[in-house]
């Protein structure tokens, strides 16, 4: 056997006191990774720094007494420690019902980040001599009509069924039950998923106010000992899209530390560095067993389901800077309004079997660390080097892993999930080629806030459900709702302009051809305002004509769906009532 190097050296490396804690966010951000590739759990056997900041963090994620007292802290829900979920989502409001949501959940937020950063502008019109403030973009989202059919009387749900949304019933678990034709809207608000302990407004369609009521289920306060699965909710299983692909780099990289601290640990017994070889070895088989065993979350995206008799889910998302159109069933909007990503560890819901085996991955990692803080210290100097690179590299691993955008992993899984009007090919319930679900979205630019309220509420207003349920009135005060809810009030330009709009556009809307939109423009008489105001008001209502004119121009009537639709070609039409095509 070759002489140990460094045999005779006094000098000694004690990293024992700061292997355990440095590196330790990169090591976790790492981890957090798992849930994104399919192979990336078998990943993670090497030598990595911050055991101990690690075991801190994931062993709460452990449930029982005894857990809690090995590591203390605040018990969020798997979900949130994992990354998926907590994040708070842009405002709603429903076009039919009048529910306002004052913001919604992380899906909420996943859904408005793609529609702000992925979804291009059509190049539909030009804004040309119009009075311009802040350009606000406007994206229409096409989600399934349908409410969906019928469980099978088996209870088992199809996954095709459930990717695509199409399954109707209260499923738990894979079983069915029968819903209450009793089921009401104040129920589903009841069920919101995702409010994170904000209020519901229930709106006052008369008169365009909103009257907040506290939210009746906060789920950030339900207990962690429940079962994962409301009884109330559906459960749609996350399937990651074929198009995820890391970095061959990433893997790569990942694959080099685990072979490194493999052959670290291997040189230390040839050298009969014993003591550094049972380091590194622990730290392989520690941090590779947490990977392994975090990695086996069950992710799935509950949603409340409606009742039967729910009005179209049409309904609007007010990000601040954007507005998004949501156009489908209740069933299908709930995914995006009530959804919630729920974590669970084993097969059967509210097993704790799955977190007692992570509060043991835990503690293993926190064995490593007192490991290392007196064990590292007998070993030499050679040893001690050979045990610092294995650190080093599985660092370097942990800091490419960390990079990772999981926002656009996670918009990319929605993708795959969400129930869309025109769904890209799925083989196995995974989406083919995710580009192709970018026909479901469109978006414009408009010159205002104000005509983008208007084009907006135009693009999610259900027509067709207006003209069979609601009388002229109702339908103006549906009109003023949703634009009370977008835009500023109770100022006499704004007044006057509330007053004036829901009613000129409810005119257009029954008028074959919609008419002259210069009726906009036509204040009454007896208008109150004057001065400055005046000059306001005739641009606020400028501003309304304008994207009533912009709206015939990109939307045509559909009669087999019974609503409006982009126009995708540059064909002449003409439209009757409702904008019903007729041949030239």
């Amino acid at each position: 056997m070759p002489p140990v190097p460094l045999r005779n050296s006094h000098f000694t490396l004690d990293v024992s006191g700061i292997a355990g804690f440095l590196g330790a966010s990169q090591a976790i951000s790492g981890m957090e990774s798992v849930h994104f590739y399919k192979y990336r759990r078998f990943l993670g056997f090497h030598n990595t720094p911050g055991s101990y900041n690690t075991a801190q963090h994931y062993g709460k994620l452990a449930q029982g007494p005894v857990w809690d007292g090995f590591f203390p802290g605040n018990n969020d829900e798997p979900a949130i420690f994992l990354g998926l979920d907590g994040k708070r989502g842009p405002k709603y409001r429903s076009i039919a019902s009048g529910t306002e949501i004052i913001d919604i959940g992380h899906v909420g937020y996943i859904l408005a980040q793609y529609c702000r950063w992925h979804v291009g502008q059509e190049q539909q019109f030009q804004v040309v001599n119009k009075r311009t403030t802040k350009p606000i973009n406007v994206t229409i989202v096409e989600l399934e009509e349908n409410q969906g059919r019928d469980m099978v009387s088996s209870g088992k749900v199809n996954e095709r069924e459930v990717a695509s949304g199409k399954g109707e019933g209260d499923a738990v678990n894979g079983k069915t039950e029968n819903e209450d034709d009793g089921d009401t809207e104040n129920e589903d608000q009841s069920e919101s998923a995702n409010s994170k302990g904000g209020v519901i407004e229930a709106s006052d369609v008369t008169s365009g106010t909103n009257a907040k009521v506290p939210i009746a289920t906060n789920l950030d306060a339900i207990s962690r000992n429940a079962p994962s699965t409301p009884r109330s909710a559906f459960e749609t299983p996350v399937k990651y899209p074929a198009n995820i692909r890391s970095s061959p780099w990433t893997h790569a990289l990942a694959l080099f530390a685990s072979l490194f601290s493999i052959a670290g640990c291997a040189v230390c017994g040839v050298y009969r560095e014993w003591f550094a070889f049972a380091l590194i070895l622990l730290g392989i088989l520690c941090n590779g067993i947490a990977c392994l065993l975090i990695g086996t979350a069950q992710i799935s995206l509950q949603h409340p389901v409606p009742s039967r008799h729910s009005p179209p889910g049409n309904g609007l998302l007010d990000d601040g800077d954007q507005f998004i159109v949501l156009k489908g069933g209740e069933k299908a909007v709930n995914y995006v309004v009530k959804g919630r990503i729920a974590v669970k560890y084993g097969k059967e819901s509210g097993s704790q079997r799955g977190f007692h085996r992570i509060g043991v991955s835990a503690v293993l990692l926190t064995t490593q660390f007192i490991g290392q803080l007196f064990i590292i210290p007998r070993s030499r100097l050679f040893g001690q080097i050979i045990f610092l690179s294995t650190l080093a590299v599985s660092w370097l691993s942990n800091c490419s892993l960390s990079s990772i955008n999981k926002e656009e992993l996670q918009m990319m899984i929605l993708l795959n999930t969400l129930p869309f009007s025109n769904p890209a090919p799925q083989q196995g319930g995974v989406t083919l080629n995710l580009d192709k679900q970018r026909s479901n979205f469109t978006k414009f630019e408009m010159p205002s806030r104000t005509s983008a309220a208007v084009f907006a509420m135009l693009c999610a207003l259900p027509l067709k459900y207006f003209d069979e349920h609601l009388n002229e009135q109702q339908k103006i005060d549906h009109i003023r709702g949703v634009l009370s809810s977008s835009l500023p009030k109770n100022t006499p330009a704004w007044d006057e302009w509330m007053e004036h709009v829901p009613k000129k556009v409810e005119e257009l809307l029954r008028t074959p051809l919609h008419g002259d939109t210069s009726i906009l423009l036509a204040l009454p008489s007896e208008s109150k305002v004057s001065g400055t105001n005046s000059d306001l008001l005739q641009d606020l209502v400028s501003d309304a004509k304008y994207a009533y004119d912009r709206f015939l121009e990109t939307h045509k009537w559909d009669i087999a769906k019974s609503r409006f639709v982009v126009k995708r070609g540059g064909s002449r039409e003409v439209q009757n009532s409702y904008g019903c095509l007729l041949e030239p």
